[in-house]
């Protein structure tokens, strides 16, 4: 299916597709003009160039199956000659913006005459290297590519974190060993790296609980902290010690069954993004 059949009209097009990738190719300040007073401007959006400043861009965004020529060019000379001539208002500032670069985005197809056309007819000559024509392939194309880019940053941080709670497994599965033949100060602390990592900014938090990665965070803090004592050489009765080996006995059983939903949940997500 085309991008073009995709899509039941230009309003939707425009929201649920060209945003949403803007979004993804790192833009920011993506604002949408249409209807009121656009001037050639669907959208403008902006990025930081390589010397620290602030670089605007503006879209006209078409939905239909094809620009041939004809009345089309007309409309998008008009688009270019307004969108760079009249400035725009910022959206966090009351200050005039200008763009330095013009992109159409057309979800159908554009011919190769009509892009010759259109590039030899724009007035000012200055204009022609910062207009650029995106059909549906190429943008649906792009889409592909930022969404694999997504995707492989989530892969990498869901992938990590399983790591981490399988050497967790290990870790808990040995202090429990331990405390059992009464070698608490051969035990060693969880990796809590990814956990507190997932928990300052989850990924997929309706798939993956947040409520059990905190209460596994908080077990292995427990955890880490009886087992510090034995680690410095606190001296501690010997009641203290059967009720810590009773105490981190039960804890590393929790932890590992709560780490081994976790990752069930992780590995349900990695399986559901697109493959590498």
């Amino acid at each position: 299916m085309s991008l073009y059949e995709q899509f039941s009209d230009e309003a939707s097009f425009r929201t649920n597709f060209i945003r949403p990738l803007l979004n993804k190719l790192g833009f920011f300040l993506v604002a949408e003009y249409h209807g009121r007073r656009e001037f050639g401007k669907d959208f403008v959006f902006s990025e930081l160039h390589r010397f620290g400043g602030t670089r605007h861009y503006a879209a006209q965004v078409k939905h239909q199956p094809k620009i041939a020529g004809g009345k089309a060019i007309s409309d998008l000379l008009t688009d270019i000659d307004q969108a760079f001539t009249n400035p725009f208002k910022l959206p966090d500032s009351l200050e005039d913006g200008y763009i330095s670069a013009f992109y159409i985005f057309s979800s159908g197809t554009i011919t190769d005459e009509a892009k010759d056309d259109l590039i030899n007819r724009v007035r000012i000559p200055a204009y022609r290297g910062n207009v650029h024509l995106l059909n549906g392939e190429r943008l649906d194309s792009l889409n592909k590519w930022a969404t694999f880019q997504n995707d492989q940053y989530v892969r990498h941080r869901l992938s990590g974190l399983r790591n981490q709670l399988m050497i967790n497994i290990k870790i808990w599965d040995s202090i429990r060993e331990g405390a059992e033949k009464n070698k608490f100060s051969e035990a060693r602390g969880a990796m809590l790296a990814g956990i507190e990592t997932f928990l300052s900014s989850p990924i997929f938090p309706e798939r993956i609980s947040e409520n059990d990665v905190m209460r596994l965070w908080q077990l292995a803090r427990i955890i880490d902290s009886i087992c510090s004592r034995y680690l410095l050489g606190t001296k501690v009765t010997e009641e203290i010690r059967k009720q810590d080996t009773k105490t981190v006995s039960e804890l590393t059983v929790n932890s590992i069954l709560y780490a081994q939903k976790i990752i069930s949940e992780i590995e349900g997500v990695i399986a559901e993004l697109k493959p590498l």
